[in-house]
């Protein structure tokens, strides 16, 4: 390259560098500083937001923990719970448990098994399972309530009362209007009581599968439901509150739960129960969703907040999840989701507690650390985020506050565009001067360099170009020889190559793998012939999802048209570096894709190769292998489940399976067995010849071997008495292959029909027992109807016929037989109730058209304990109940204080007649005591004290008259000496009075003369405190001068140092001047450099010539302003220094002021405490004076109340003596 083309470049190159160096620096510099700014706002936003939500959501939480423990601590929980506990175990069994089995099975496998699928596809829950691990209570309560509840799915609440009467459906009846209400008020998604021993849920308002189950020992007793219920069952605390976080529960179809309980005390302080809510997501959701209203919360386009639990689960709904749910999936999956995970958040449409979260702010929340940090979410996105820590009763929450990078700094990059617009157009108009100064000198260049691209290009283009060899030797021309020599040499490796390339082709072309080729545009260039056949025989299946599809139009074609996302696509194979594989699913076709990135020698991206597989026929059949091995585990489970004995053998009457009924009851009967068979094992059937259990196997063989229908036949073994019914087993084509035995243990029915003939016989005894008792006996079924009556009762009631009639006209004794007990009651349905809950003894008293009777009823029940009918016991209390009858009268009168009642004598005897006398008597002697009291109490009204009870009475009636007699003799003497004391008194008052008023006098006149003394006091203290004020003002005014002439000392030494830093900073530009005239001495050297070398170039360096002049010139003119300037800073650091001078001649004179001015101050201030403290002396005489009145007007005042009370007492003396006179002793 020439000297010119050199200078040439280089000066264009510094240009270049040191403006765009300039442009960027600036631009780099007010990013920085952008960016530094708009995070610090950023980082304020968010941290308020964080701090916000999470007063929000404690403030919730704390809310409905009062609402928990004020609920547990109410009448109507702790009164339900009780109820709930004494009546659960107690609830009666009215259906059969074939029936109860049979119901539930249908509701557990039918309606919350296809809710439960439809909701959880894919899962393995068996709902068959759950409903074999709960108890037999659990099983009856949940019939009655969820499965016979005619309410639909998800409705059972409604349900408030049984058809029939129990404790358990009263308390049920009485309290769940109240619960549901409660529930539907606070939102709660249920709300349950627990039994605080059995961990049994007694009560629920849902009525879930959880329902009645134990938390102990059933199928939920892992849930958070049973952790919080096991937590504040062991609490001491009574007031303790469990909480758990959002997980999935499975009563709920897996949905999120969270709960809260606490402890249910009763009035004895004791633990009862366990009162739990399932919280409401919906209010937490909302709080932390800013109500879906993110933008107008200020949290912009892509901020949210969100709760993570301690488990780095999702306590809240993801924003993105509610805006772009198909992004948010996507998103998640490329951050390694897995696909279970997935597919709960799309069909729950929710991400709570199933999306797991650990960013680096979520590990340090939970580790309890607050803060604000930039990095990936859990979406891989880079974002803001302040996070921090939500503590609650023990539970620990990550609460994070959130917004994406690239939106925070959007701003930023907007105003860097615009300044860095700014300075790049400054810098395009000084490159465009200094490009027109390049242009002119290298335009004689120009010419010859494009016809070297044009040579250049067509080599490119693999076009082989004459080239005309130039005269001219320079670098142009060698350029021009090699790009010759060059085009040679590519032209033959393209000829190479293009042969190597078709041998590949043709040898793809034939092979038997699917292949396509795409270029870096993702446009296919190749397709072999299986590729073409595959898309054919699919093209009518892949046109049901890509209506313009078509297999004979795909060259050339983009490989989007495959792809729904087509953006995912893409940024998967542009990353591509080695072997990807996936599958897709188009128009009910499954494929498997290969796809592998194509590269060049040298590394260089080509294209992508991908090998395409149809494996729709054989999933296919892969599909339907796995439904028939499913169907065939549904059958064994069907038989493993059925009640019936069923057991298979194969053709060749080899045992090849047994359900678990069958196990049991051979098991049952295997010690029997082995008395014939003694090497019958039961569990080592499986395998074995049926042919054991014949005596002529022979028989058996040939009869199976015939068998074309059902076969039934008894046969014993041992004791055992078994029927079986055999059926054989066929394929499709009617050929046996084994065949099905059902066994039927008759053994304990024949015991059954035995034990019944000797029950009878001894009924027969007992009813000949009854027939000769005296006891009045009546029987009645399970039904209650009257079975039998004895002798006995029937005579009670023929006697009470007449009577019972009058009330039941139907009554007659005759025809009671095969009636029912209920004619006897007017409210039928209780008397059911107390029968069908009977367990002991129960008594009861019924009136029957006058007629009182007592029952004492009994249940009758069998050997197996179950009731089968009631015994009655009939007392006829008719009598006795009518002389209760007059008593209760008497007493009543009695009591309301009339005495005058008596029972009548005339038709009684005995016993009867005894008592009714006695009773009389002591009415008459209590009514004379009563009389003789009240006389001597008229006397003592009247002020006689003289009269006293003569009769002579017995027992507490003589005490009460002699302490009577007694107090009339005290009150007598009393009132006697009263008299005598009364009159002293008054003589004295007199003589207190009069002392008093003279006492009063006197003092008001001393308390005169202190007012007189205490007003000219308070003049002189005037005075005194004036002069004070003056000699404070003075005081004042005196370090008033004394603070200004110091600050004027100080402004005169700020003066002296700033004239000091004056010089200095003078003296520093003096320097700096300096280093400006030794820069333009170096650049004027530089400049005649350049000179010369311009002069050297000749022609071509005439315009640098000139350049070089110009900067000569400001170079020369740089270094005399320079000399100026050092001048002037000479001469101005001169005149500093003279002014230094006279401002420290200043400062030494406002030193002298300052001291004197302290002198005056110092004397003024003695004069003022002088002054202060004579005023202080005067001011405590004042006080002591003002104190000396106080206290005499006082005694004033004390003297005339005495004058005053001795006057009251003498008034009182008086009036006690009148009223003491009243008596005559």
């Amino acid at each position: 390259m020439s000297i010119s083309r050199k200078v040439l470049l280089g000066s264009l190159s510094v240009s270049v560098v040191s403006v765009l160096l300039t442009a960027l620096i600036t631009a780099g510099v007010g990013f920085n500083i952008a960016e530094s700014v708009i995070e610090n706002e950023a980082r304020k936003a968010l941290i308020t937001q964080r701090e916000s939500q999470k007063d929000f959501i404690h403030s919730y939480l704390q809310t409905i923990k009062h609402e928990l423990k004020a609920f547990s601590a109410s009448h109507s929980v702790v009164d339900s719970a009780e109820g709930f506990i004494a009546s659960y175990d107690d609830f009666p069994k009215t259906v059969s448990s074939n029936e109860i089995s049979d119901k539930l099975e249908d509701y557990y496998t039918g309606q919350f098994g296809a809710t439960y699928a439809e909701s959880n596809p894919g899962s393995s829950l068996s709902p068959g399972n759950l409903l074999n691990s709960i108890s037999d209570k659990a099983r009856l309560m949940q019939y009655h309530f969820i499965a016979d509840n005619a309410n639909p799915l998800g409705q059972k609440d409604a349900l408030d009362s049984l058809d029939f009467s129990s404790d358990y459906n009263e308390v049920h009846k009485e309290y769940h209007p109240e619960f549901r209400k409660h529930l539907n008020e606070f939102q709660y998604y249920d709300i349950f009581l627990i039994d605080i021993d059995s961990g049994e849920i007694i009560y629920s308002v849902f009525k879930e599968l959880d329902y009645a189950t134990s938390l102990l020992t059933g199928p939920y007793k892992n849930s958070d439901l049973a952790k919080v219920y096991k937590e504040a069952a062991n609490a001491s605390d009574p007031d303790h509150i469990a909480f758990t976080s959002f997980q999935s529960y499975t009563p709920s179809y897996e949905a999120p739960a969270s709960f809260m309980a606490s402890p249910v005390v009763n009035k004895q302080g004791e633990k009862i129960a366990v009162l739990a809510f399932q919280m409401p997501i919906d209010e937490l959701n909302r709080i932390m969703t800013h109500n879906e209203q993110w933008e107008k919360s200020g949290m912009g386009y892509s901020g949210e907040t969100y709760l993570v639990s301690q488990e780095f689960k999702a306590q809240s709904k993801s924003r993105f999840l509610v805006e772009d749910k198909e992004n948010f999936l996507s998103a998640l999956k490329e951050s390694g989701v897995n696909e279970k995970t997935l597919k709960q958040i799309d069909l729950k449409n929710t991400n709570i507690g199933f999306q797991e979260i650990r960013t680096p702010g979520v590990e340090k929340a939970l580790r309890g650390e607050s803060g604000f940090d930039i990095f990936p979410d859990y979406r891989g996105e880079e974002v803001l985020s302040a996070y921090g820590p939500l503590e609650f009763e023990g539970s620990r929450f990550a609460l994070l506050s959130e917004v994406d990078y690239a939106e925070a700094h959007a701003f930023a990059g907007d105003m860097i565009r615009s300044f860095a617009i700014s300075v790049f157009i400054i810098a395009a108009i000084i490159l465009s001067i200094v490009a027109y100064i390049a242009w002119a000198f290298s335009k004689s260049l120009s010419t010859r360099l494009n016809t070297a691209v044009e040579v250049s290009n067509a080599v490119a283009k693999g076009e082989r170009v004459h080239i005309e060899q130039s005269s001219q030797q320079d670098e142009i021309s060698d350029l021009m020889s090699a790009l010759d020599r060059m085009q040679t040499e590519l032209i033959g490796e393209f000829e190479r190559r293009a042969e190597e390339t078709s041998r590949v082709t043709s040898a793809l072309k034939v092979a038997n793998t699917n292949l396509m080729m795409a270029d870096n545009d993702l446009n296919i260039i190749y397709l072999n012939n299986a590729v073409e056949k595959m898309f054919k025989d699919a093209e009518s299946d892949l046109r049901k999802d890509l209506p313009k599809f078509s297999a004979d139009n795909l060259m050339g074609v983009n490989i989007d048209v495959f792809h729904k996302n087509p953006a995912h696509q893409r940024q998967l194979l542009a990353s591509l570096t080695q072997s990807y594989e996936s599958t897709a699913k188009v128009g009910g076709r499954s494929f498997r894709i290969v796809a592998n990135p194509v590269e060049s020698e040298n590394g260089n991206r080509l294209g992508t190769v991908v090998e395409w597989v149809d494996e729709t026929e054989m999933l296919a059949k892969q599909a339907q292998e796995r439904q028939e091995a499913a169907e065939n585990v549904r059958l064994k489970q069907a038989l493993d489940n059925v009640s019936a004995n069923v057991m298979v053998a194969d053709a060749e009457r080899n045992i090849v399976y047994m359900n678990d009924a069958v196990l049991e009851t051979l098991k049952i009967a295997e010690e029997d067995i082995q008395q014939v068979l003694p090497q019958f094992d039961a569990n080592n059937l499986l395998g074995q010849s049926i042919d054991i259990f014949h005596k002529n196997p022979s028989h058996q063989k040939e009869l199976l071997e015939n068998l074309s229908a059902q076969h039934k036949a008894n046969i014993q073994v041992g004791r055992r008495h078994m029927e079986l019914s055999v059926n054989p087993v066929k394929t499709e084509s009617g050929d046996r292959v084994g065949t099905v035995v059902e066994w039927k243990d008759n053994t304990e029915a024949l015991i059954k029909r035995e034990n019944e003939l000797r029950v009878a016989n001894e009924n027969a005894r007992l009813k000949e027992a009854l027939e000769n008792v005296s006891a009045n006996v009546m029987v009645a079924d399970y039904d209650r109807t009257i079975v039998y009556m004895n002798p006995a009762v029937i005579k009670t009631l023929k006697n009470a016929e007449a009577a019972i009639k009058s009330a039941l006209p139907n009554f007659d004794t005759d025809n009671l037989l095969g009636q029912s007990i209920d004619q006897f009651h007017k409210n039928p349905n209780h008397q059911i109730n107390v029968l069908d809950n009977l367990s002991g003894e129960h008594q009861a008293h019924i009136e029957v058209g006058g007629r009182h009777m007592e029952l004492r009823v009994n249940a009758v029940a069998n050997e197996a304990k179950e009731r089968i009918g009631t015994v009655v016991e009939w007392f006829d209390r008719t009598n006795e109940v009518m002389i209760q009858q007059e008593v209760d009268n008497i007493v009543n009168a009695a009591r309301a204080g009339d005495l005058s009642q008596r029972i009548a004598i005339a038709g009684k005897e005995g016993f009867f007649k005894q008592l009714s006398t006695g009773l009389n008597d002591v009415l008459d002697n209590t009514d004379t005591f009563i009389s003789d009291m009240s006389k001597l109490f008229e006397e003592m009204a009247e002020g006689n004290l003289s009269q006293a009870l003569s009769t002579n009475y017995q027992g507490d009636f003589e005490n009460i008259a002699n302490n009577a007699n007694a107090t009339l003799s005290k009150l007598s003497s009393v009132l006697s000496e009263i008299m005598g004391i009364s009159s002293s008194v008054n003589e004295s008052a007199n003589e207190i009075s009069q002392g008093s008023v003279d006492l009063s006098n006197r003092t008001e006149s001393q308390a005169s003369s202190l007012e007189e003394t205490a007003a000219s006091m308070e003049e002189i203290t005037s005075t005194v405190k004036e002069s004070e004020k003056n000699s404070d003002d003075a005081n004042y005014e005196a370090n008033d001068a004394r603070v200004k002439a110091e600050s004027g000392g100080q402004v005169v030494n700020q003066a002296v140092e700033a004239m000091k830093e004056i010089s200095e900073s003078s003296n520093k530009i003096n320097d700096i001047i300096g280093v400006i005239d030794e820069i333009a001495f170096q650049t004027n050297l530089l400049a005649l450099n350049a000179a010369v070398e311009a002069a050297r170039a000749g022609e071509h360096g005439r315009g640098f010539a000139v350049v070089a002049g110009e900067v000569r010139t400001l170079s020369q003119r740089s270094a005399s302003a320079a000399k100026e300037i050092k001048d002037l800073i000479r001469d101005s650091v001169n005149k500093v220094e003279s002014g230094s001078m006279l401002v420290n001649q200043t400062g030494e004179t406002l030193n002298g002021i300052v001291h004197s001015v302290e002198q005056v101050a110092r004397r003024i201030e003695s004069v003022n405490v002088a002054a202060k403290e004579q005023s202080n002396g005067i001011g405590q005489i004042n006080q002591a004076i003002s104190q000396m009145d106080e206290m005499t007007q006082q005694n004033a005042a004390l003297v005339e109340e005495t004058a005053a009370a001795s006057r009251s007492m003498s008034d009182q003396a008086s009036k006690m003596q009148q009223l003491v006179r009243f008596f005559r002793t």
